[in-house]
Formats: C-alpha cells, structure tokens, sequence
C-alpha cells in the first residue's frame, strides 16, 4: 500500500515538471541606448525589453552585476561587458555592450608629407596624437607593397631611410590600427605621404 502511493505521488511530481518545460525560449527584442563617457558625463545605458508579452523583465550588467527591475545604468566608466536579460519565464538574452572613452579619444593629425633633407622642417614623418593610443600599429609600404616602416611606438619616427639608407622620393602608403588587437575596421585608417628630398 505505502509503495503505490510513494510511486503515484513521483508520477504526478514528474508530469508536473514535464509541463512545466514546455515553452521555448527563442530571441526576443531589446532596445538599448548608450550614453558614451565624455568629459563632462559618466557614461549611462538604458535598456527595454519591446515583447509585451514576455514582460516583466530583468536587467544584469556583468556577471557580476546587481540584478534590476529596470534597465537603466548611470554613472559607467569606460567598458566592455554583456548586458544580461530574462524574461518571465527565464529565457536570456545575452547583449555586448561597450562604453567608450570619448574624453581621452583623440583624432590622430597625419602629415602627408616627409622631406628629410636636413633643414628642420618635416625631416621626420609626424603624426601627432598617437600617445592616446597605446595598442597603436604603424606600418608604411612603398608603391610595391613592400613594408618599409613599422613600429608599434611612434617615439622613433620614420626618417624617410630604409634600413639606414635614404628612401627613394615619391609615394608611401601608411596603415594605421589604433588597436592592433581589435578586428574592428573602424580603429584603422589609411592613406598616403609623399616623400622629397
């Protein structure tokens, strides 16, 4: 008697749980907005979940981070990090989110020119602002696509030699990543400089 009711109970405890599952969770819409930290403002995100019928929702920013009815986050230093959504049922949506620095950003001034012929003005290849970024990459090809620069600090500045010999006059091409370990195309520039002597 006390084993068909223990066996009857684990039956109703099963199908229970059974039922319990069975939902999917597929992707649902979040609309973020990003308030990039400046000089004069802390970084901000906001962020909402748009599938009404799926709310309330909850918001983690980090692994790590304080788990919030609402998706609004002030005072953001500069970061990378996942911004973290459940929804009613306990689907995650899992976002990348990126504050960026805009304060200590700063446009880099490439001259396109170098004559390094001793008279003290543009003897060397300047680009100023390159000490805002300390991932940068430097190369400089000649017109037959060989590599005749490259530096990953731009304190030794290009002279206009290649190997301690005087480069021919005419066109260079210059590849610039602001962060040689990122993919982003954006952090790259490109462009020419004219050597003469």
């Amino acid at each position: 008697m006390f084993q068909k009711s223990l066996l009857f109970f684990l039956f109703i405890t099963v199908n229970l749980a059974l039922n319990a599952q069975r939902f999917t969770c597929d992707t649902f819409n979040v609309s973020i907005e990003i308030q990039q930290y400046t000089c004069d403002i802390k970084g901000y995100l906001s962020a909402i979940g748009e599938d009404v019928e799926r709310q309330p929702f909850s918001y983690q920013l980090g692994v790590e981070g304080e788990l919030l009815a609402l998706g609004v986050f002030l005072n953001l230093d500069p970061m990378e990090d996942s911004l973290y959504v459940t929804d009613r049922r306990g689907c995650l949506g899992v976002f990348p989110i990126e504050i960026l620095d805009s304060c200590n950003q700063q446009e880099l001034t490439i001259n396109n020119s170098v004559t390094p012929n001793g008279d003290g003005i543009d003897d060397k290849w300047k680009i100023g602002g390159w000490e805002k970024y300390p991932d940068l990459e430097i190369t400089l090809f000649n017109q037959q696509g060989i590599r005749v620069f490259h530096t990953y600090d731009y304190s030794v500045e290009w002279d206009g030699t290649i190997l301690g010999l005087p480069a021919a006059e005419g066109t260079y091409f210059y590849l610039i990543k602001l962060d040689r370990f990122s993919s982003d195309r954006s952090k790259t520039k490109s462009g020419s400089l004219t050597l003469i002597r």
